[in-house]
C-alpha cells in the first residue's frame, strides 16, 4: 500500500463552522424524584397537546405559537394528508377550524403545520434555551411523549428513554429513536410532543416501532447495515424540533417570537449536492473524550482501512471510536495509530468486513484563488443542536498572514 503526499481539508474539533458557537452553560442537573418529573411534564402536556380530526382519523399536535389571535399547531404529514377539513381540538375540549399554514418548505421530512384563530388563550410549548442546554441530547436521557390514542378518548401520556442518536437523520426526519418504559405508544399519538426532563419540547412523535414496512434510508439515501436497522425496529421515532427549526423561512421564525432563532439549513443541490454525498461517504466521526474529531478514510488493503486525521484529535490514552458514514463504530487502540513526527497528521486504522469508499487523493497546485470544502463533524459545543451535524462548507485558500488579518476584531484588531 503506497500513500501519496497529499493537502486535504479536515474539520475538526478545533474548526469553527458557520452557525456561530454558542456558549453551554453548566446547569445541575435536576433534583426532583422520577415521580415528581412525571407528573409535572404531563401537566405540560396537557395542555400543549391537541387532538387532530380528519374524517374518522386524524393524530396529535402541539401548541407552537401565537400571532394575535392566530394560533400555529405542529404535527406529521402524514396525519393530515386527507384533503377533507381538519379541525382541531384544544385541551379545553373546544374544536376549532384549522388550515394549512402557506407556503412552508420542509422537504420530505414527517412535519405539517397547521393555524386556528381563536381568542381564548392556551398555553404553549416551550423551548429548550439552545444557548444555554440543560444537557446534551444522548442515549439513555430521559424523555416523556404524549397524544390521543385513536380509540380513547383521554390523552395517553408516555415514559422512555433515548436509546438511538443516528449521527445522519432519516429522509422522513426522524433522528430520535427511543423506548417506552410501562405504557407504549399507540396509533394516533403521532404528531404528539416529546418533552425533556425539564418539560421542553425536543420533537415530536412519528412513527411507532415493530413496523410493518421498513423505512430505514438516511437523508443521504444511504441504507444502515442491517444489524442497524434490527435495533432501528425496536424503537419509536420522533423529529426534532431543531430539524425543523433549521428549515423554516426566516421571516416566520421571526414572526412567531416564542420560536429559537436558528440559522436555516441549505439544501444542496446539482454539483454540490453530488460532493456533499461523496464527502459524507469518506468521512468518519472520531470519538474521544469529552469531545470529538473528523478523519478521511484514504486507503485500504485487505479489509484495513487508513483513516487520515489530524495529530491533536487521536492524542488521547484513552480508546478512540471511529464510527463511519453508514452508522458502524469501531474501537481504535493505540496501537492503530502512526504519528507524523513534525507535523499535525496521524493515520488510524480500523478492520471491517463493509466496503467503504476510499477518498482520490487530489494532484493540484495550491494558490489563493483555490475554492475548498472542508468537511466533518464539528463537536457539539460549536454547533446549535443537541445532535451531531454534518457540515460541508466552501472556502478559499490563503495565506497564513492574510488569513489571521481578516480574522482579526475589526475594532481593537485584538
Amino acid at each position: 500500500m503506497k500513500l501519496q503526499l497529499a493537502l486535504i481539508a479536515l474539520t475538526t474539533s478545533i474548526l469553527i463552522p458557520t452557525i456561530a458557537p454558542v456558549t453551554i452553560a453548566e446547569t445541575n442537573p435536576p433534583t426532583e424524584t422520577n415521580s415528581e418529573r412525571f407528573d409535572a411534564a404531563k401537566t405540560i402536556a396537557a395542555k400543549i397537546t391537541v387532538r387532530i380530526k380528519i374524517g374518522d382519523g386524524g393524530g396529535s399536535g402541539v401548541l407552537m405559537t401565537k400571532k394575535a389571535n392566530t394560533y400555529m399547531v405542529l404535527t406529521n404529514a402524514h396525519v393530515v394528508r386527507a384533503e377533507a377539513g381538519i379541525t382541531i381540538q384544544t385541551p379545553d375540549g373546544k374544536s376549532h377550524t384549522a388550515r394549512r399554514v402557506k407556503d412552508i418548505q420542509v422537504g420530505n421530512f414527517d412535519l405539517e403545520l397547521l393555524e386556528f384563530t381563536s381568542t381564548t388563550s392556551y398555553q404553549l410549548a416551550k423551548f429548550e434555551n439552545f444557548e444555554k442546554r440543560y444537557a446534551p441530547l444522548n442515549e439513555g436521557r430521559e424523555i416523556f411523549g404524549a397524544g390521543f390514542p385513536y380509540d380513547a378518548q383521554e390523552m395517553r401520556f408516555v415514559e422512555g428513554e433515548v436509546t438511538q442518536l443516528p449521527q445522519e437523520a432519516f429522509r422522513n426526519g426522524t433522528q430520535i429513536g427511543y423506548v417506552t418504559k410501562k405504557v407504549d405508544f399507540k396509533q394516533g399519538m403521532s404528531g404528539g410532543p416529546i418533552l425533556d426532563s425539564f418539560g421542553n419540547l425536543i420533537g415530536i412523535n412519528s412513527t411507532l416501532s415493530h413496523p410493518v414496512i421498513d423505512s430505514y434510508i438516511y437523508a443521504d439515501g444511504s441504507k444502515p447495515p442491517r444489524d442497524k436497522i434490527v435495533q432501528y425496529r425496536k424503537a419509536n421515532w420522533g423529529v426534532p424540533i431543531y430539524n425543523l427549526l433549521t428549515r423554516l423561512n426566516p421571516d416566520l421564525l421571526y414572526a412567531h417570537q416564542e420560536l429559537p432563532k436558528l440559522q436555516r439549513a441549505v439544501t444542496p443541490s446539482g454539483y454540490m449536492a453530488e460532493l456533499d454525498r461523496k464527502a459524507r461517504q469518506v468521512t468518519v466521526r472520531i470519538e474521544y473524550a469529552g469531545g470529538n474529531g473528523s478523519g478521511v478514510i484514504v486507503a485500504t488493503e485487505g479489509g484495513s482501512y487508513s483513516v487520515l486525521t489530524a495529530d491533536h484529535v487521536v492524542n488521547s490514552t484513552e480508546r478512540l471510536k471511529v464510527t463511519t458514514h453508514d452508522q458502524r463504530s469501531y474501537n481504535i487502540e493505540p496501537s492503530q495509530i502512526t504519528r507524523s513526527i513534525g507535523t499535525d497528521l496521524a493515520v488510524i486504522k480500523f478492520t471491517s468486513t463493509q466496503p467503504y469508499p476510499v477518498a482520490i487523493l487530489g494532484d493540484y497546485s495550491v494558490s489563493d484563488k483555490s475554492i475548498v470544502f472542508p468537511g466533518g463533524w464539528p463537536a457539539p459545543a460549536r454547533i446549535n443542536s443537541q445532535q451531531w451535524q454534518w457540515q460541508l462548507n466552501p472556502g478559499n485558500i490563503t495565506s497564513q498572514d492574510l488569513a489571521e488579518f481578516r480574522t482579526q476584531d475589526k475594532v481593537s484588531f485584538s
